[in-house]
């Protein structure tokens, strides 16, 4: 198996160092770009799983509150032992090398899913009667571990992320000072109706009406009115 585990446990490690050193917020950047899932070696993966929980709820932790919840729970996981645990992620002689920690993890999960991938593709064609569907499959699943090599986003973002900008955004506006606004729909009524701030980028809007009631018409004439303000850029309607 295509695996770093000294990669693994230096992650984490590092991760308990930065908990004594920095607030937990300056952590959320590690951790919402690794899930337990990407961990080959399961230990690491449960520890993890509930250092990335406490770093999202912007709870204090140790290793031994670490522990302590993993022992607390009900989730089945392996056996584990504090000393070992201990003498493994604590032998680290700092956070600084914590980036390339994150990304041979990262590679190396990225590598077995590919390869996990490729298997399923090969096994599909040897049993499927349909071939098509099982390259669309497959080509369905690489183009998620590709967006994730590109950095791109491929799902939903957590609140954790969300919150610090708003509250920006939101100290900007009560102290009278610039803050980021979105685009125009090309409709002053709804623009008041939105608010300042407008469509920003990133954010999801859902407009529900019975049929003929032009909802498409609308939609077009919002396309429109972002192209207008931003003649450079791609505006996209599916």
């Amino acid at each position: 198996m295509i695996n770093s585990l000294e990669s693994e446990y230096s992650l984490i490690g590092s991760l308990f160092l930065m908990a004594e050193a920095k607030p937990i917020r300056e952590l959320y950047s590690i951790a919402v770009r690794l899930d337990d899932t990407d961990f080959a070696d399961q230990l690491c993966a449960t520890v993890y799983r509930h250092v990335k929980a406490s770093i999202l709820a912007e709870r204090a932790f140790d290793i031994v509150t670490i522990l302590d919840d993993i022992q607390g729970s009900r989730a089945p996981g392996p056996v584990l032992n504090l000393t070992d645990i201990g003498s493994k992620v604590m032998s680290q002689p700092g956070y600084s090398a914590i980036e390339s920690h994150v990304a041979k993890v990262r590679d190396n999960s990225l590598r077995r899913k590919a390869i996990a991938a490729i298997g399923k593709l090969y096994e599909q064609l040897q049993t499927s009667d349909q071939t098509m569907q099982a390259l669309g499959m497959a080509e369905s699943s690489i183009q998620v571990l590709l967006q994730k090599v590109n950095g791109e986003s491929s799902g939903l973002t957590h609140i954790s992320e969300l919150l610090p900008v708003w509250i920006d955004n939101a100290e900007k506006q009560y102290d009278g000072k610039p803050c980021e606004v979105g685009f125009t729909t090309g409709f002053a009524a709804a623009d008041e109706m939105i608010g300042e701030e407008l469509l920003k980028p990133g954010s999801l809007m859902v407009i529900g009406a019975n049929p003929g009631k032009g909802k498409t018409a609308l939609m077009v004439r919002q396309a429109i009115a972002i192209a207008e303000q931003y003649p450079d850029r791609v505006v996209q309607v599916y």
